[in-house]
């Protein structure tokens, strides 16, 4: 999110006359960084892509050309090029080029994974990004400047996003806030709050004491912060305690279990694999791709559960409580219940050595 937002303000700086055309060049640049440290630089060079053509459209089918200020699609879409080489340069050279394709085209992803679904719009969790959607359209309804092809190829093709898949939304909010607040300005530009809000009103004088209230203001927001961030780290274990299977996994370290084959719900994957022990699936789902179908057979107790614990040799199988398929475990002569608490269940296949 921090690199789509640069993208944006240097792209936006440059439409605006803050900057000139040599600052596209941090463009590539900033996809080498963004390469190696997410597979999500490919957002970047939608984001370029989209100033191309809302450039271009505006140009050509537009009565308002000026609209887009200096942008230039021709400058534009060479750094785009030259984002989509600087790509290149990360460990796995071409292959992140198919990275990302790969992942979208993944079945078990867009099926398991629950940021890969489509929101629910009435959960509260999803109601700030309707308001944004609803907003957009109510600004532009009252907004004295005309909507651009680029502020349109934003906004559509960002809330279809968004609404096709959850974890898009994010990026909506960064990619649509420019256009949001350009045109919230200008529909606001006849009432008392444009001046406060577009930072036109000139800076009024403050006195000596409004200047040390300030101060104060200041050191005692400093200060709750430190105080509540030191009471957030001081709970940190018991927090991790609460959602993880610590207890779960000492008492796996002190037996022959922490050598065995272990299938471990998805989202403690990662947990087993800081406290060192060997994970049957973790939360990096785009490394297991349709192994994934293969592991649910297990998790959501279908009626060939038993085959990945066959064909994996699995030896025990640590779940949280509540998971659905304890039912089947405790049924079966095959599994005995050997761990139990607030949080966690260790099953072990009979015959194997736990104590």
């Amino acid at each position: 999110l921090l690199l789509a937002a640069a993208f944006v303000f240097l792209i936006e700086g440059w439409q605006q006359g803050r900057y000139t055309v040599r600052v596209l060049w941090l463009l590539p640049l900033l996809t080498i960084l963004w390469a190696n440290l997410h597979s999500g630089y490919l957002f970047g060079i939608v984001i370029i892509g989209v100033y191309v053509a809302g450039s271009w459209l505006q140009g050509h089918f537009s009565r308002h050309p000026a609209e887009v200020g200096q942008l230039n699609p021709y400058w534009l879409a060479a750094a785009g090029a030259g984002s989509f080489l600087a790509a290149l340069l990360n460990p796995n050279g071409y292959k992140l080029w198919l990275y990302p394709f790969e992942t979208l085209g993944s079945e078990a992803m867009q099926k398991f994974i629950v940021e890969w679904h489509a929101p629910d719009l009435n959960l509260s969790l999803f109601q700030p990004f309707a308001v944004m959607l609803g907003l957009t359209v109510l600004v532009w309804l009252f907004s004295n400047r005309p909507v651009t092809w680029i502020d349109a190829l934003f906004f559509f093709g960002g809330a279809a996003a968004g609404l096709t898949s959850a974890r898009n939304i994010p990026l909506f909010a960064v990619m649509n806030t420019t256009m949001l607040s350009r045109h919230l300005l200008s529909a606001l530009a006849d009432t008392r709050a444009y001046p406060l809000l577009s930072g036109d009103r000139p800076d009024p004088k403050i006195s000596p004491m409004l200047k040390i209230a300030n101060w104060f203001v200041l050191a005692v927001a400093l200060l709750g912060c430190f105080v509540w961030s030191f009471q957030r780290v001081s709970n940190t274990q018991t927090a991790i305690g609460a959602l993880y299977p610590v207890a779960a996994v000492d008492f796996i370290l002190d037996s022959p279990l922490a050598e065995a084959n272990v299938l471990n719900s998805y989202g403690w994957g990662g947990y087993l694999i800081w406290r060192d022990l060997p994970v049957f699936v973790d939360g990096r789902a785009d490394v297991y791709g349709d192994f994934l179908f293969t592991f649910q057979q297990t998790n959501l107790g279908q009626a060939s559960w038993r085959e990945p614990l066959e064909t994996y040799d699995v030896d025990y199988i640590l779940l949280e409580q509540g998971h659905q398929i304890i039912a089947l475990l405790t049924e079966s002569p095959e599994w005995s219940l050997v761990y139990e608490d607030g949080v966690a269940l260790i099953f072990v296949r009979e015959g194997v050595a736990w104590q």
